[in-house]
């Protein structure tokens, strides 16, 4: 299988291999409280799973991470479809918790659900 890689290296502080065997998992972070949300690998972990990819990370305490993102090539171009006619947005009665430490993201999310 043919297959494009993506590599981003920095030259941050590095992780020790527990860091680095937990790095992938939601809400992990070693950040402190509102400095992340620990959600960034976990997401692009699995949309690079579920489209049949891999990410690989090495790292070492003091010598930052090198990433590589591995995705399939596909051979195949799709033929353009036409998209498909939206429809109308239901609304109900509901309640929705919305819960987010970025005031910034809490605010677009707000507007958002208020709209709907």
């Amino acid at each position: 299988m043919k297959r494009v890689a993506l590599q981003v290296r920095d030259e941050g502080q590095g992780m020790t291999e527990e860091v680095k065997n937990r790095i992938f998992e939601p809400y992990f972070s070693t950040k402190g409280p509102g400095e992340g949300t620990g959600m960034g690998l976990a997401l692009v972990h699995a949309i690079v799973t579920r489209h049949g990819g891999e990410v690989r990370v090495e790292s070492a305490p003091g010598e930052g991470a090198l990433f590589s993102v591995f995705l399939p090539v596909i051979d195949r171009v799709e033929q353009h479809r036409e998209a498909p006619v939206p429809r109308p947005v239901s609304s109900g009665t509901e309640r929705v918790m919305l819960v987010e430490d970025e005031p910034q993201v809490l605010n677009l999310g707000v507007r958002m659900l208020t709209r709907l």
